[in-house]
């Protein structure tokens, strides 16, 4: 966990830069308003976020849009549409996003209970 130092620092840093189309600083929106780091928590401000990074194909903004949708922040019980996600980041070589691909093409085991929002690995 990064220090409330360093966090507005990346704050200071990200605001200016997310006017003029930085795709990192939009990651970092999103992961602020995602974990509430130096904002109030907002997850449907992340998921903006990340989908404006996704849109200029951003490996890691679809890696997180996947785990948004994997995990129930976002509503939406489409799993093929995770699973794309997560390929899509795959494809431009995000290492985490190898794992959570392959998850996809396993099948379900209905013991298996979902990952809640506080055991979350992410």
């Amino acid at each position: 966990m990064a220090s409330p130092k360093t966090r507005s620092r990346r704050w200071r840093f990200a605001v200016p830069w997310r006017c003029k189309g930085s795709v990192p600083a939009q990651v970092w929106m999103g992961k602020f308003y995602l974990h509430g780091d130096s904002t109030v928590r907002n997850p449907q401000d992340a998921y903006q976020w990340f989908l404006a990074a996704a849109q200029k194909q951003s490996a890691e903004a679809f890696h997180h849009l996947g785990m948004m949708l994997d995990q129930g922040v976002i509503e939406n019980p489409d799993a093929e549409q995770t699973r794309q996600l997560f390929e899509q980041a795959a494809a431009l070589k995000y290492v985490p996003a190898y794992f959570q691909a392959g998850k996809h093409f396993l099948p379900r085991n209905p013991m298996r209970k979902p990952i809640g929002s506080r055991r979350s690995i992410w």
